[in-house]
């Protein structure tokens, strides 16, 4: 009977993850690269064959080391003759577009095989969530914790692309997750294995450098909140020294990913271009390529070795630059503000999570009063709820960033964990208990798979969903480039609607990613000039565009507007939800 339940659960396990990996392989297919993409993209295949992380060193290297050897197995075309070892934001775009030059069209096909190299991370992210909810709560919480993973339409978003946000959120987990399985058995393995994960944690973002501080907190509270450990002396040396090689094996596993590559220079040898490590004020250079000073210069520390990468070290210095000098306007239902709001990413979440997870978190919140018995202690809930709590603080401290759901997207495996309490609930064999939990999980899916193939433009039904999704939010959280071979079906849907021009919200001309013919993309005011005296044309626009215009968004260097007028009425058609279509008769508009 074990074994026949044995295999039910795996075969449920890999029905589910399977079902997961066929809504990622299919998003790949057809989702246009995005913003960043082509650069991160470019930047991997750079470290393959460089042999450093120079470029787009923004955010550390992981993810684009895994999304570019699919890549490097096709060959891709390579000019490096406009690298730069100095690095920065210049050098990030001229590799960019040396490598879309190189590659053309076939830069699509490149793309689709990066993103295939990364669906291993949401794998990892599914099995971590499936694992530490089973042994906290139970066999029915770890299969929650699993559906709500595998089919939440921002998960689902973001781990079919080669960005670093799905990876950084599965590593974040299972770095936490591998922690909380040390504290439990102090032991050399676990110490190694918890150590591990922190380190390629933190080679995913910088963001993860805060469990340097939280870790050692969290301990401290472990320890403290058990009577027979307070005592034991011993026991609280043992364990600080095995804290200490586990924080130190995680230096050691960056160092080990960077290759060494300028590992242990003093601090004083640094050229540093943000205002909290320079001596003057930083100005405000977009491009972030020429250094500005080093304060530690002739100080006491100039001389203390930095036990991490150059390229690691500069990377948290122009991250840290361009919070402090490049403040973007942050959007919120239909406002623009230079400063953010401190609930942003609080809001975001009520309206970019479904509907049904938000019952299941609230049903979690009191399941404890109903089902009293066989809970684990206190402090292993703390060890789920702290981590998340600081993230939520961290990027809400960030007002000038204010513009991706995505920099919170870490906090959802968190989230998941805590509300896959609510399948405890099957225990008070109550009907009405069993039906609102079952609703609020098949609400979840159901909203999620309505929508899909265009999870990133997802919104639930308190927002009014993916249509009304701009009167909330903008940036990555509705058109982030994705739409542009949705595009070109519409294009060969209506061969009749010509001319058709393109004011295109992208990194790249759409051209080399999926864009292959009957469009033209408006560059300047004399084509301008040109279309507007046509008799009758066609007009697409990004949907960022068209809110940045209508809401006067350019006092706060929004970006480049489009050089047509937007028309003030609903669009004659869509394509996704982000490239907005309008007919437009001079004579009659």
């Amino acid at each position: 009977m074990h074994s026949i339940r044995m295999n039910r659960q795996r075969v449920l396990i890999l029905l589910i993850v399977g079902t997961h990996t066929f809504l990622l392989t299919w998003g790949v297919y057809r989702q246009s690269p995005t913003c960043d993409e082509i650069r991160h993209l470019a930047a991997g295949v750079s470290y393959w064959n460089l042999g450093h992380c120079t470029v787009y060193r923004l955010n550390p290297p992981l993810t684009r080391l895994v999304a570019a050897l699919p890549v490097l197995a096709a060959h891709p075309k390579t000019d490096w003759k406009r690298f730069s070892k100095g690095g920065g934001w210049a050098v990030d775009l001229k590799v960019e577009e040396d490598f879309l030059q190189a590659n053309g069209t076939r830069t699509l096909w490149l793309c689709r095989l990066a993103r295939c190299g990364c669906i291993a991370f949401s794998w990892l992210g599914a099995w971590i969530c499936y694992r530490w909810a089973k042994e906290l709560y139970g066999d029915e919480a770890g299969y929650l914790a699993l559906v709500l993973w595998c089919f939440c339409p921002n998960i689902i978003a973001h781990a079919q692309l080669i960005t670093s946000d799905a990876g950084a959120t599965a590593f974040g987990i299972a770095a936490t997750y591998s922690f909380w399985r040390w504290l439990q058995t102090p032991g050399w393995l676990s110490t190694f294995v918890a150590g591990a994960s922190l380190g390629l944690a933190d080679l995913t973002k910088f963001t993860w450098l805060v469990l340097f501080l939280i870790f050692p907190a969290l301990w401290v509270i472990w320890r403290m909140s058990d009577r027979r450990c307070r005592a034991d002396l011993r026991a609280w040396i043992r364990q600080a020294l095995q804290l200490a090689i586990l924080m130190a094996f995680a230096v050691y596993i960056i160092n080990l990913i960077y290759g060494f590559d300028g590992s242990f220079q003093p601090l004083g040898s640094f050229s540093f271009v943000s205002r909290t490590l320079t001596k003057a004020p930083a100005v405000d250079d977009r491009m972030m390529t020429e250094p500005e000073g080093n304060r530690f210069v002739g100080g006491w520390l100039q001389n203390v070795p930095v036990p991490l990468p150059r390229d690691f070290v500069l990377g948290c210095d122009h991250l840290n630059k361009e919070l402090e000098v490049i403040r973007r306007p942050s959007y919120l239902r239909g406002e623009f503000r230079a400063d953010g709001w401190w609930y942003y990413y609080i809001y975001a979440a009520t309206i970019k999570v479904p509907v049904g997870s938000w019952l299941l978190f609230l049903l979690a919140l009191g399941t404890p009063l109903l089902v009293t018995q066989r809970w684990p202690a206190w402090h292993n809930t703390t060890i789920v709820v702290v981590p998340a709590i600081v993230l939520v603080v961290l990027v809400s401290l960030q007002t000038g960033r204010m513009s991706n759901f995505r920099f919170a997207l870490p906090v959802l495996p968190f989230l998941f964990i805590f509300a896959s309490r609510s399948a405890r609930l099957v225990e008070l064999h109550s009907p009405w208990l069993n039906a609102l939990s079952v609703a609020a999980l098949t609400w979840s899916i159901a909203s999620s798979v309505w929508i899909y193939p265009h999870s990133l433009s997802y919104f639930n039904e308190m927002a009014g969903g993916p249509h009304r999704g701009a009167a909330h939010l903008l940036g990555s959280n509705v058109d982030w480039g994705q739409d542009v071979l949705f595009l070109q079906d519409w294009i060969s849907q209506h061969p009749d609607a010509k001319p058709l021009y393109l004011s295109y919200y992208g990194a790249c001309d759409p051209k080399y990613i999926g864009l292959s013919t009957g469009c033209e993309s408006i560059e300047g005011g004399r084509e301008r000039v040109r279309v507007e005296a046509l008799r009758s044309y066609w007009y697409g626009c990004s949907l960022n565009y068209i809110v940045w215009s209508s809401q006067g968004a350019t006092k706060y260097n929004a970006g480049s507007l489009p050089r047509l007028s937007i028309p003030e009425r609903p669009p004659d058609s869509k394509a996704g939800y982000s490239i907005w279509l309008w007919h437009i008769n001079p004579n009659k508009n």
